[in-house]
């Protein structure tokens, strides 16, 4: 019976994780959704845009590389959470105990005004990343603001009526010229950053939405075989501009599964990596995900041979995610998934994923 049982549990989880994963701009923000880098450009629209207003809660994950454009207002019910870039171009508003998260990176602008909390329930707006707000901030009794140390929160105006701030450094007065934390100018604000194969190439491109004393890009290249970066290409930037600028690299020495990332240097040296972003060679795409794992079953950690993959998901036997990671190949994909079963025992499904298709493997753990 138990055996019965254990082989109806692989089934369901076996379909519970058979899921496509599709590059298409998500068309519902009332359920849980990713936008990712492939995605771009992606928007909505709507007087207002809703996220999470339906029934359990909801997470909106913007990805590293990824811009997700809302024309109009923007009310957030449930949980957005931003790597990548968030534009609103009027107004945002936290409702009912929502949460918004600007990571380290991450950026997010509202060309009005910016709402923290409801009139009864709490909203709280974390920021590790960068937040303009081209109005007012209102924090109302409700809301809770979070300020990291890397953290830049800049507005028009900010009114704090009764709620919390936090601010771990730089300008702790957010009534000074709307200002909390790090306020310097941004050198670069990324909207995008996309790579793609393109008749053998790989091909990089990205747009900054306005620069500042932007020197130039060096764009790097590390295989699923590499344990470093390697510079390949160097552009120039604009400078200072508050104009969009669009930018475009190719590789053409794209032979294998590679990461690639871009670095902005400043007139000063100083600077600022984006990505790393993950491309598959399009053959390994059509191989269905060659992979071998060994040795299975093993007290120890396994190695992974194959290509094609350009992330990876963990199950237990419960269906329960160990771990999840996009944007991750070869050697670092390997080290990441020992790592998290270093002191596990039993029977465990890893699901290596590309844009088109997976494949799933067993291992058991002794």
């Amino acid at each position: 019976m138990q055996a019965l049982r254990s082989f109806f549990a692989f089934c369901t989880l076996l379909m519970f994780i058979h899921i496509a994963n599709g590059q298409t701009c998500p068309t519902n923000f009332n359920a849980t959704a990713t936008v990712t880098a492939a995605m771009s450009p992606c928007g909505a629209s709507g007087n207002p845009v809703t996220q999470g207003f339906a029934f359990g809660t909801q997470t909106l994950t913007i990805e590293s590389g990824a811009t997700l454009t809302i024309t109009g207002d923007f009310q957030v019910w449930d949980e957005v959470i931003i790597y990548g870039s968030l534009i609103v171009t009027d107004d945002m508003e936290t409702i009912s105990g929502a949460n918004v998260y600007v990571a380290d990176g991450g950026y997010l602008e509202v060309g009005d005004d910016y709402t923290n909390g409801g009139y009864i329930s709490s909203g709280t707006s974390g920021v590790d990343g960068t937040m303009v707000v081209g109005g007012d901030f209102e924090n109302r009794g409700t809301g809770t603001v979070n300020v990291g140390d890397n953290g830049s929160l800049q507005s028009g105006t900010f009114n704090n009526n009764g709620g919390t701030v936090n601010v771990s450094s730089g300008d702790t007065d957010c009534a000074t010229e709307g200002c909390c934390g790090n306020c310097g100018a941004l050198p670069v604000v990324l909207l995008n950053f996309r790579v793609k194969e393109d008749q053998g190439q790989a091909v990089l491109d990205w747009t900054t939405a306005k620069e500042l004393d932007n020197d130039y890009f060096i764009i790097e290249k590390m295989t699923s075989a590499d344990s470093k970066f390697e510079e390949i290409g160097k552009i120039n930037g604009n400078g200072t501009t508050e104009s969009s600028s669009y930018y475009s690299f190719k590789d053409p020495q794209f032979n294998q599964d590679s990461y690639y990332k871009i670095t902005q240097v400043d007139y000063d040296g100083a600077s600022e990596s984006f990505g790393p972003l993950v491309l598959v060679k399009e053959h390994s795409n059509h191989l269905n995900l060659h992979i071998t794992i060994y040795p299975n079953p093993t007290p120890g950690p396994i190695h992974i041979d194959g290509a094609g993959y350009s992330g990876f998901t963990v199950y237990n036997m419960n269906g329960q995610v160990v771990i999840h990671e996009r944007n991750r190949i070869g050697t670092e994909a390997e080290q990441l998934i020992n790592s998290a079963l270093a002191n596990s025992k039993g029977t465990f499904l890893l699901k290596f994923f590309n844009e088109e298709n997976h494949v799933i493997k067993r291992i058991r753990k002794l």
